[in-house]
């Protein structure tokens, strides 16, 4: 996940990129998205690390507290994550701005 995490990363640009061209760009959104995708993967990257040695360093394994350390490193960037991805739906989705429930679709009639 962490590598799929710099992978992400490098995507920010260019949405970026995009979205000032169609005029979609909520500067204070977009940057609210930002700074925790910075967090978010800083967790991440320490979450891999942490794994990365348990997994590889002998050392490290002998360690009884370190499969509980990564576990909640795991939940802590997971809500982080999370937070990133709710920051980045606002971003597009003006419909979940406003605060107010969305109405669901009219069920078919049989």
């Amino acid at each position: 996940m962490s590598l799929g995490t710099v992978l992400t990363n490098l995507t920010g640009d260019e949405a970026e990129h995009y979205l000032r061209s169609i005029r979609a760009l909520d500067e204070a959104r977009f940057h609210q998205h930002e700074d925790a995708s910075t967090l978010a993967s800083i967790a991440m990257y320490l979450t891999g690390v942490a794994a990365l040695l348990g997994l590889v360093w002998a050392r490290a394994r002998r360690l009884p507290w370190l499969p509980a350390a990564v576990f909640a490193l795991a939940l802590l960037t997971s809500g982080l994550m999370a937070n990133v991805g709710r920051l980045g739906g606002l971003i597009m989705h003006k419909e979940l701005q406003s605060g107010q429930p969305v109405p669901a679709a009219p069920r078919p009639s049989h």
